[in-house]
């Protein structure tokens, strides 16, 4: 079974257990707050899908529809956010890809995803919903993996059939592509930084330099300077104990100590978040 109900949990499970995914377990923790997930989300999707709806009312869906087996490899999030002018909902659907290599049946996968999405939404609303109508679902695909993404992102890419036979039946099929925002190409994705939060903005990093422990210690400046930030805010505790967490449990080669001491060095509290 897909749809699975699931809790916000708290800052002491993140990346507690080897039954759960670090990136899933981390992903969801950070972006599954609403401040940090209107960040995300206005970064990554359109202008012209952002500056119609109203953000001041985004909810978390709390149901997954990835197969618990799967976990480890894939993470995803669904969001709804009403229309500005209408009220009307439109559903987000974050896919987030943990492995190293592109899914040439991407697009697929998000097809049963998104159906299971509007039959939810319909057994949900069936007193509300507008006869033989359903809501608008946009699909995001956040992609971690080494390599560029060098399958195809619609449905009609993953047909087994010569091009002209699916031309002359184009009509009839259905059309799904996906939005992809690649993190180890994030300016060629067009992921607009500056609308991320300070948190939004290290979860991003640290989980591009996931597994990279030269390239963490090489941006260790950057690092410091977000945590740095990061301690100025509120209720800052949690988060970088989160954040850190995650580092270190993505570094297993890594100097823990060192990159405790460094992070003191640099002022950001004293290491007790780790």
């Amino acid at each position: 079974m897909y749809k699975k109900k699931v809790s916000g949990g708290g800052v002491g499970r993140v990346l507690r257990g080897r039954s759960q995914s670090p990136h899933n377990n981390f992903f969801a923790y950070v972006f599954g707050q609403k401040e940090h997930a209107v960040g995300l989300l206005k970064a990554i999707l359109p202008p012209g899908l952002t500056e119609r709806l109203n953000w001041s009312k985004l909810r978390r869906e709390p149901v997954s529809y990835v197969d618990s087996r799967l976990r480890w490899l894939h993470s995803d999030l669904l969001f709804s956010v009403p229309i500005l002018a209408t009220g009307q909902s439109v559903l987000v659907y974050v896919l987030v890809e943990h492995q190293r290599r592109a899914d040439p049946l991407m697009a697929f996968r998000l097809m049963r995803y998104i159906a299971r999405v509007w039959g939810d939404y319909l057994k949900k609303h069936k007193k509300t919903a507008k006869p033989g109508r359903l809501p608008l679902v946009v699909p995001v695909v956040i992609y971690n993996g080494r390599e560029a993404w060098s399958v195809g992102r619609s449905l009609r890419d993953c047909l087994d059939a010569p091009a002209d036979l699916v031309a002359a039946v184009e009509a009839y099929l259905p059309k799904l592509e996906f939005s992809l925002i690649h993190l180890q190409e994030k300016r060629a994705a067009h992921v607009v930084d500056e609308l991320l939060t300070t948190l939004g903005r290290a979860a991003l990093w640290a989980m591009e330099v996931a597994d990279d422990d030269e390239r963490v210690l090489a941006e260790m400046g950057r690092l410091t300077a977000l945590l740095a930030e990061m301690t100025e805010q509120a209720d800052s505790a949690g988060a970088l104990g989160a954040l850190l967490r995650y580092i270190l449990a993505t570094h297993e080669r890594i100097d823990k100590l060192g990159l405790k001491a460094r992070c003191q060095v640099s002022g950001v509290g004293n290491g007790q978040s780790a």
